[in-house]
């Protein structure tokens, strides 16, 4: 990932940076583990609570300049969506290919 100081200038720590994999890792299945819920939270498997956000960009796909450029269109928790933005079937394929390409193996 990429951490630019505030006025500009080159990035900081390059040895320290995550990928955007690792940092997906950390937000999602990691982060439910550290906190002990992995049975029921951190990746979308039948039978657990369905969190989830679309976004108008694959992460994956899009490099670390780019990404105060992706939109959240829409998220949802339980399983329920909480927000009234619109979206698409491509943006909601956006999201199931990030969702695989994330899913533990």
């Amino acid at each position: 990932m990429l951490r630019v100081p505030r006025k500009g200038g080159e990035p900081m720590a390059p040895s320290e940076r995550l990928t955007i994999d690792q940092a997906l890792r950390a937000m999602t299945t990691n982060a439910a583990r550290q906190l002990g819920v992995e049975e029921h939270r951190g990746s979308l498997e039948r039978g657990k609570a369905a969190d989830l956000v679309v976004l108008s960009r694959n992460p994956l796909d899009t490099a670390p300049e780019q990404f105060g450029e992706i939109e959240v269109l829409g998220t949802w928790i339980d399983g329920q969506p909480v927000d009234t933005r619109k979206v698409s079937r491509p943006n909601l394929t956006i999201a199931w290919r990030a969702l695989r390409q994330t899913a533990p193996r």
